[in-house]
């Protein structure tokens, strides 16, 4: 049995062989600055949530993370996990992932976007996307609970 990620199974779908040139071939991806922009405000909203400490306000991604922080639990709340990296095993296989904020009944990831009405995902959307499914199924088992 195969371990994947969201990230694989995403890109597979996508495209096979790019897939291949990137998890078979290890070959270096082009550097994004909307993905370091976003791994930025994520380690923001970690610090945040985990520690307490307030976005900077004076940095572009502290100015979205504090945006956002009406989304988020208060730092330090009792049963919240930041950054948990959780595995589920099933039928179809073995998956890991970094669930960024896990807690009871809800799961949470963190997204930037400069349009969330075009690029963000509706409830419909939701119900079949890859990462949002195997995040939810690794929640229900971690906490066991079938719904």
């Amino acid at each position: 049995m195969h371990r994947v990620s969201k990230s694989q199974l995403e890109a597979y779908g996508l495209c096979p062989r790019k897939w291949g040139w990137s998890y078979l071939d290890r070959l270096p991806r082009e550097p994004n600055r909307w993905a370091d922009l976003g791994i930025k405000v994520h380690s923001q909203l970690e610090r945040y949530i985990s520690k307490g400490v307030l976005p900077d306000p004076d940095t572009g991604e502290g100015r979205i993370a504090e945006a956002g922080l009406h989304l988020i639990p208060t730092p330090k709340t009792p049963d919240v996990m930041v950054e948990s990296h959780l595995f589920l095993v099933n039928e179809h296989g073995y998956y890991h992932g970094f669930v960024d904020v896990l807690q009871p009944f809800k799961v949470t990831d963190h997204k930037t976007s400069s349009n969330p009405k075009r690029w963000g995902l509706n409830k419909a959307a939701l119900e079949i996307d890859i990462q949002a499914n195997i995040y939810a199924a690794m929640g229900m088992e971690y906490y066991d609970v079938d719904a």
